[in-house]
C-alpha cells in the first residue's frame, strides 16, 4: 500500500478487517481521508485464478462504467487495491427491485459485444475441480461417480446446442461469480458488479443461474430470474440451458468447497446446498416436456 500510494505506512491509518469472501479475504484502510479496500487470495486460490485473465478482464470492462475503480491489481499475487464505496449495499436477493436492477447490469454487459481472449469452459472447470480434490485430499460424496456422470450428460447435451451450424447460442462476455454480494448499489442510484476474477466467454445464460443457485432460490424463483434477465417468457431451450446450468453450477461449486475444506477453509451446509441443486435440477430437466437433446437414446 505504501508503495502504490507513494506514502509513508504512518498515513496508513484505520485499517480494519472485512467480513471474509469465499475466495479471498480482504480489509478496509484509509489514506488522506478516503478510504480503500485491499483484497488478499485465500489458501489454494492460485490454484483456482488466472490473475492475468482477470486482469484483461478489468482492462476490457472499463469503458462500461459498471465495475468498481481498481487501482492495483497484481498479475503474479492476485493482491488488489480498488476504491471504498462509502453508503453503499449489496443487492437483496428478495426484493425484487433489487433483481432487476442487477439483471439490467448483466444485460448491458452481455449486450456490449465486448471479448476478452479466454472462456469459462464448466467442463474443464469440473474436471479441474475433480483433480484439484484428489490431489489435495478432498473427500467427496457417496453418489458422486452416479451424480457426476448425469453432469456429463447435461454438458454433452449443452455441447450439442453451443456447436450447432444454425442459430447458434450466444456467446458473450460473462461474469460467471453473479453473486447477489458482487453488486453494490451505491449512494448516487448506481450499480456496480464487482470481483471479475472468474469472468470469460460463455452463454449469458450461465450468469442469471448463478446468482440464482447463489440465492438460494428455488425452482420458480429461478424462472421468475430468468423471465426478469429476458424481459420476456423464456423459449423452452432457453429454460433448459438455464437449468442445466443451475444444476452444473452447483456440482461446480460444491466441488469448488471441498477443495477450498481441504486446504482450510470451511463453508458448512453452502457444499451440500450446491451439491442439492445439482441433483435437482438434472431431475427437473429430466422431466421437461420435449426435451430431446438431453434424453438418451
Amino acid at each position: 500500500i505504501s508503495s502504490v500510494f507513494q506514502v509513508g505506512e504512518s498515513e496508513i491509518q484505520d485499517i480494519r478487517c472485512l467480513k471474509s469472501g469465499m475466495t479471498n479475504k480482504s480489509f478496509l484502510f484509509q489514506i488522506a481521508g478516503k478510504h480503500y479496500i485491499c483484497r488478499i487470495p485465500g489458501p489454494g486460490t492460485e490454484l483456482l485464478v488466472n490473475r492475468r485473465e482477470e486482469a484483461a478482464v478489468y482492462d476490457c470492462i472499463a469503458p462500461l462504467g459498471i465495475s468498481e475503480h481498481v487501482i492495483y491489481l497484481n498479475e503474479r499475487s492476485g493482491y488488489k487495491i480498488s476504491q471504498y464505496y462509502e453508503g453503499a449495499r449489496t443487492a437483496r436477493h428478495t426484493d425484487q427491485n433489487d433483481m432487476r436492477a442487477c439483471m439490467q447490469v448483466l444485460r448491458m454487459l452481455h449486450g456490449s459485444g465486448l471479448e476478452v481472449g479466454h472462456a469459462f469452459d464448466i467442463r474443464e472447470r469440473i474436471h479441474f475441480y475433480e483433480r484439484l480434490c484428489m490431489a489435495h485430499g478432498g473427500t467427496l460424496f457417496e453418489d458422486y461417480e452416479t451424480v457426476g456422470g448425469w453432469m456429463e450428460e447435461l454438458m454433452d447435451g449443452l455441447d450439442q446446442i453451443h456447436s450447432r451450424g444454425t442459430d447458434p447460442r450466444p456467446r458473450v462476455l460473462a461474469h460467471i461469480d453473479s453473486n447477489v454480494d458482487n453488486f453494490l448499489f451505491l449512494e448516487n442510484g448506481a450499480v456496480r458488479l464487482i470481483d471479475w476474477e472468474y469472468a470469460g466467454m460463455c452463454d449469458p445464460l450461465i450468469d442469471v443461474a448463478m446468482c440464482a443457485i447463489y440465492s438460494y432460490y428455488n425452482e420458480n424463483e429461478l424462472d421468475w430470474l430468468v423471465r426478469t434477465y429476458l424481459e420476456r417468457a423464456p423459449e423452452p431451450e432457453e429454460s433448459l440451458v438455464a437449468s442445466s446450468y443451475a444444476a452444473l453450477g452447483g456440482f461446480l461449486w460444491s466441488l469448488w468447497a471441498v477443495y477450498k475444506s481441504a486446504v482450510g477453509d470451511e463453508f458448512g451446509e453452502y457444499t451440500l446446498i450446491m451439491y442439492r441443486y445439482a441433483k435437482d435440477y438434472y431431475r427437473k430437466i429430466k422431466k421437461m416436456e420435449g426435451n430431446k437433446v438431453f434424453q438418451k437414446s
